[in-house]
């Protein structure tokens, strides 16, 4: 019996003596992943060397919230020292999502890339920021090739970025680019994603504005809000740089429905002097305001406007300038009754604006049109009017000048027939099967194809067909 207690003692002793090794070797051996070392950052992840025994930082990845800057507890100071310790890194991920709610108000002086001690070189990175109410009151410009990342752009501020412009920012809260791009050619790579820009407490500032970004940068998921002024700015600056290439701008709303005072600069989106975008797809405008006069104006060549929603504004989209190859499409225009001119007018005399195309167009309201004219064409000698409350196709083409006059004739044609002769309606092109001359009124210009025996064709003239001999 008492050799059967001495083994269970020798056995014990063993498994002691085991572990007091196991321990050891954990204590003083290999360190462990994420343990601190003299050669790691703040808020850069450890990891192990090509040898496999030596913990180096991960520039790839770093958390801004555990830094204590020289430049002060906020956001912007986190960031901005977490970007300066990792400058020569391409590709840097900061991620800010883990700051707390007592962190987000920024200084008067500071934005992410910009503190009391200078302003960084900034290598290429991308800013995930926290959600909840980010405060400034100084405009945010965003670097060169710089992803600007919230946490959500949905209805209200629970789980969402909310960047709140004090009433001291700039003409812009957000800028794309400078004129520091480098090669002064635009700034490529710069984006803004899943985010709300609140402007409520500014009657002088646009919520975005690009001006100097081209290839490569977009804006998605975006809700500015409360703007007195343009929700979004899409332009040329002077020399080489401006926003041309850029896009596409996907699934934006401008809500200026809190603004509440009479204001004829409100605008959701200006596109001006900028050619080439990849296209505004997916517009929510909104306004309360009876003195807005215009949802989207558009004086540039070459894009593409659809699927967008407009509901307050005086002319929904004015499309104006020396400007040629836009396409419009899917447009819904529910502006209540009395507030009305029209959903699209196209403006200016010469004409200036030529090879447009819109396609789908909806005027509504509550059942009725809202607008008086669906589409209103200013551009040549005579307006014309498309009151239509649905409209498939509207096409402006080139311009014939008259070197007698000196006036222009232009080419137009709509898929749209009005009931009764509304005076200067658009023309059109209809074909039947007639037997004689077609009987009821019709817009002047107008062409009317017969698919049955006798004359072929015909001409709207001043309201009645006649036939082509």
């Amino acid at each position: 019996m008492l050799g059967l207690f001495s083994d269970i003692h020798r056995s014990w002793s063993s498994y002691l003596q085991l572990a007091v090794l196991i321990l050891f070797w954990a204590c003083s051996g290999r360190p462990a992943i994420g343990q601190a070392s003299p050669v790691l950052n703040e808020g850069n992840n450890a990891v192990y060397d090509s040898s496999g025994s030596t913990p180096v930082k991960s520039s790839s990845f770093v958390d801004a919230s555990v830094f204590v800057p020289a430049n002060g507890m906020d956001l912007c100071g986190k960031i901005f020292t977490a970007l300066s310790n990792n400058s020569t890194v391409a590709g840097l991920v900061v991620d800010a999502r883990a700051i707390p709610p007592a962190s987000l108000t920024c200084t008067s002086s500071e934005t992410p890339w910009v503190a009391s001690s200078g302003t960084l070189s900034i290598p290429p990175a991308t800013i995930l920021l926290p959600p909840g109410i980010i405060t400034i009151s100084k405009t945010w410009v965003i670097p060169n090739q710089t992803r600007l990342i919230g946490a959500g752009s949905g209805t209200g501020n629970t789980g969402n970025t909310v960047i709140h412009a004090m009433s001291s920012i700039g003409s812009n809260i957000l800028e794309m680019g400078s004129t520091s791009c480098p090669n002064n050619v635009p700034c490529t790579g710069i984006t803004i994603e899943n985010l709300i820009v609140d402007a409520s407490a500014t009657a002088t500032s646009n919520g975005i504005a690009n001006a100097y970004a081209g290839a490569g940068s977009f804006i998605r998921n975006v809700k500015v809000y409360g703007c007195v002024k343009t929700g979004v700015v899409i332009s040329a600056s002077s020399g080489a740089l401006g926003a041309s290439g850029s896009g596409p701008y996907v699934n934006i709303t401008v809500d200026a429905t809190p603004v509440t005072s009479a204001s004829s600069l409100l605008s959701c989106l200006s596109l001006s002097g900028t050619t080439n975008t990849l296209g505004i797809r997916g517009l929510t405008c909104l306004s309360s305001d009876t003195a807005a006069s215009t949802g989207i104006s558009v004086s540039a060549s070459n894009n593409l406007i659809k699927d967008v929603w407009i509901n307050g504004f005086n002319d929904g989209i004015v499309v104006s300038g020396t400007i040629s190859g836009n396409v419009i499409s899917n447009v819904v225009d529910t502006t209540p009754a009395g507030q009305q001119d029209s959903t699209i007018r196209i403006t200016g005399s010469g004409p200036l604006v030529r090879n447009l195309v819109i396609m789908g167009v909806r005027n509504d309201c509550l059942g009725g049109p809202c607008h008086a004219n669906t589409i209103r064409d200013e551009t040549g000698v005579a307006v014309m009017t498309v009151p239509n409350q649905r409209v498939g196709l509207y096409v402006l083409g080139e311009p014939t000048p008259d070197a007698g006059s000196g006036t222009y004739a232009v080419s137009r044609f709509t898929s749209s027939t009005s009931s009764s002769v509304v005076s200067n309606s658009a023309p059109t092109w209809i074909v039947g099967s007639f037997t004689g001359t077609p009987s009821g009124s019709c817009n002047t210009g107008s062409i009317l194809s017969n698919t049955s025996a006798g004359t072929a064709l015909f001409v709207c003239n001043s309201g009645a067909w006649m036939g082509v001999q």
